[in-house]
């Protein structure tokens, strides 16, 4: 499922690099490439809606920085650094790729409120971006650790006793791997982020266990030193009584069957098809003079979809389609403010307020905010026309273009 992580308007955010069309989709190519997807899915997924940006990501759960507690936060960003820094090991050997070219201005992000726990794993939005305030580099505080001033050592290093000392000490070594150590090879694999992680986890959990042991145990003993424990007795099995059997019940005559006799008639009661029954009004739920007079109030109760529609979603990597189940329409008695109830066939719900006008002689039923719930519907229209007096043809455009045709009736 894919979540909304954050929204920000494009005078908010100042681009550290040029953006190219595509970027997001080339970035995850090329980490997935040398890395993994794991390190890929670091970046949350931009989506330039007019003059806004929207941040997503693949997940279920998400928490923000600003509420997560201080060990989280710090375990949160060290998950963050190690990822970061696979990713700049790895892109060193592949100079050409775009990554690696930018990956200094796209792994910082304009402070760390922009930082996400996404089911638990680290997700940066606003990357590529500084803000009002500058912008914040992950990395700064590690590779400045790592990274001392050589120039003036290099000036007072005695640099002809070191290179003597290091040619010794290469030669020394060579000889004496080729004695001891001539037949055998050592590998050595560094364990990925997403491992580191995980072992930390388990040692929580194993050192919860633990504690909660010990409690158990402590208890067990203060309830010993309290009161004995009587020993437990076995039961001695019981002989079960023979029991003889029942008497069988004595057979009853069968009675001769009573013939039926008919109801005589009531003529104090007169008969149903004597009486002229009246004939119900067919009332029109769409009538065509209260449409042409644009009377709103038409539409006052629920509306309901009657025939097959899909709705696009984004995905991380692609479009796909998911098809409606049931999607309400609702409005008050005069028409003009509503809700809607979307269904879709994976279960998943949402809801949004709705507004009605007429443009010509189309009904159009506004969208003006997203639909909230398990899925984001994001703003858009219906325009509808009507068939007869019992249903309407709507199309449903949303903010990019995609359009949905289905029929609602009442």
């Amino acid at each position: 499922m894919v979540v909304v992580l954050s929204r920000q308007t494009n005078d908010q955010l100042t681009p550290l690099c040029d953006r190219e069309v595509g970027l997001y989709d080339r970035l995850v190519q090329e980490i997935s490439r040398v890395t993994s997807p794991e390190h890929a899915a670091l970046f949350a997924r931009p989506e330039h809606i007019r003059d806004a940006v929207r941040w997503s990501a693949e997940g279920q759960e998400f928490t923000p920085w600003n509420k997560l507690n201080s060990t989280q936060q710090e375990k949160l960003l060290q998950a963050t650094q190690s990822i970061l820094l696979d990713i700049r090991s790895e892109i060193q050997d592949h100079p050409n790729m775009m990554i690696a070219q930018h990956f200094d201005q796209y792994r910082q992000i304009p402070s760390l409120d922009y930082l996400y726990a996404v089911d638990g794993k680290p997700v940066l939005t606003g990357w590529g971006y500084s803000g009002e305030k500058g912008s914040y580099d992950p990395l700064a505080s590690v590779l400045s650790s790592v990274q001392p001033n050589q120039k003036n050592r290099w000036l007072v290093f005695p640099w002809v006793t070191a290179l003597t000392a290091l040619s010794a000490g290469i030669l020394t070594s060579l000889l004496w791997n080729m004695y001891c150590h001539s037949d055998k090879v050592c590998y050595t694999t560094y364990p990925l982020a997403k491992d580191v992680e995980d072992a930390l986890k388990e040692q929580d959990n194993n050192q919860a266990l633990n504690k909660k042991r010990d409690q158990l145990l402590k208890s067990l003993e203060l309830l010993k030193k309290q009161c004995k424990i009587p020993p437990v007795q076995p039961l001695e099995p019981q002989e079960v009584p023979k029991l003889n059997p029942l008497p069988e019940d004595p057979k009853v005559p069968d009675l001769p069957p009573v013939p039926e006799t008919e109801p005589l008639p009531d003529q104090n009661t007169p008969k149903k098809q004597d009486i002229p029954q009246p004939k119900p009004e067919k009332k029109a739920d769409l009538p065509k003079d209260a449409w042409d007079k644009k009377d709103k109030s038409m539409l006052n109760g629920c509306w309901h979809l009657t025939t097959h529609l899909e709705l696009y979603e984004q995905r991380l990597f692609r479009m796909s389609h998911q098809p409606v189940t049931n999607w309400t329409l609702c409005f008050n008695s005069s028409g003009g403010a509503g809700r809607q109830v979307l269904t879709r066939k994976d279960g998943g719900t949402c809801t949004g307020p709705l507004n009605v006008q007429f443009q010509g002689n189309q009904l159009v039923l506004n969208q003006p905010t997203d639909c909230q719930g398990a899925f984001h519907l994001i703003p858009g229209r219906n325009v509808c026309t009507r068939i007869n007096d019992k249903e309407a043809n709507c199309t449903y455009i949303d903010a990019e273009g995609h359009r949905s045709t289905g029929t609602f009736k009442r």
